[in-house]
């Protein structure tokens, strides 16, 4: 079994060096601080705070951490999360990130887990990750909300995407694999977009610890702009986002980020469903 996961490993590695402008952010030392308790991510590495009065995400471990979070079965030691403290404020980090020269297919990709660590009700939303800047650049949220806000058990991995005409639709995604997560659970999210048509082309959610991937094309979803993307600029960074106006507490763990340009975002997909079968 280690060295099966060892070999995955180098092959996932040697197909990141092969895949020109290719992106790949975990969060561990010596370039990321994390605790028990959480270390601002926001003047880490190249993360930054993009809204003025925001709070910043976490860098945690994910021994003892403060959210309750389990342990990733594909993480390192640290993870980011994202809670959103009420009151009007919510917790938002981004950091650049290339997209080569802004053309051909990409595939971003993250680990991502939700739970509530306040008072019911919760509200809406838990929180987004989203490529920047949005609504700027030809951009897309991918949106974690609560399938019932009153017991915050269960949330969907929707999103905000936009039809031909450039018109913004927040929706949830028409497959049931990508509703009723569960809380306390990793999954891998990922979106497959051309820069050259605006379109997205391909979503899948992962589920790292039971096992099985759902895919999802949709019919007629864009970035930001829409068909075309309406001469916008093409995305230039990503950004961790978390919590609803009213409530304490939404949360979001994030790590393992990647953006991956195309062909090696399918070789990459393709490498981790085989570590996860590999692992069941």
């Amino acid at each position: 079994m280690v060295l099966r996961k060892k070999a995955t490993v180098l092959a996932f590695t040697g197909v990141c060096a092969l895949a020109a402008g290719v992106n790949a952010q975990s969060f561990e030392a010596p370039v990321f601080s994390g605790s028990a308790a959480g270390i601002d991510l926001n003047g880490q590495g190249t993360f930054f705070n993009p809204v003025a009065g925001s709070a910043s995400g976490q860098v945690y471990t994910y021994a003892g951490n403060a959210v309750g979070l389990p342990v990733n079965p594909t993480g390192g030691l640290q993870f980011i999360g994202s809670t959103g403290p009420g009151g009007g404020v919510f917790s938002r980090s981004q950091t650049p990130a290339s997209y080569g020269a802004g053309t051909g297919t990409w595939t971003v990709a993250f680990d991502i887990a939700a739970t509530f660590n306040g008072q019911l009700p919760s509200a809406q939303n838990i929180g987004s990750f989203s490529t920047q800047g949005f609504p700027a650049d030809r951009t897309f949220i991918a949106l974690a909300r609560w399938v019932d806000p009153t017991t915050a058990t269960e949330w969907n991995a929707d999103y905000v995407w936009f039809d031909g005409a450039g018109t913004q639709l927040t929706e949830t995604v028409a497959d049931p694999g990508f509703q009723n997560l569960a809380v306390n659970h990793w999954y891998r999210w990922s979106t497959t977009f051309d820069l050259d048509t605006n379109q997205i082309l391909r979503v899948s959610l992962t589920d790292i610890t039971g096992g099985g991937t759902v895919t999802h094309n949709p019919v007629g979803r864009y970035l930001v702009g829409g068909a075309g993307g309406g001469g916008l600029l093409p995305p230039s960074g990503y950004r961790f986002f978390g919590g609803a106006s009213g409530v304490a507490g939404n949360t979001l763990g994030f790590d393992n980020v990647t953006i991956i340009p195309a062909p090696g975002s399918l070789l990459l997909l393709g490498l981790g469903a085989l570590a996860l079968r590999r692992r069941r």
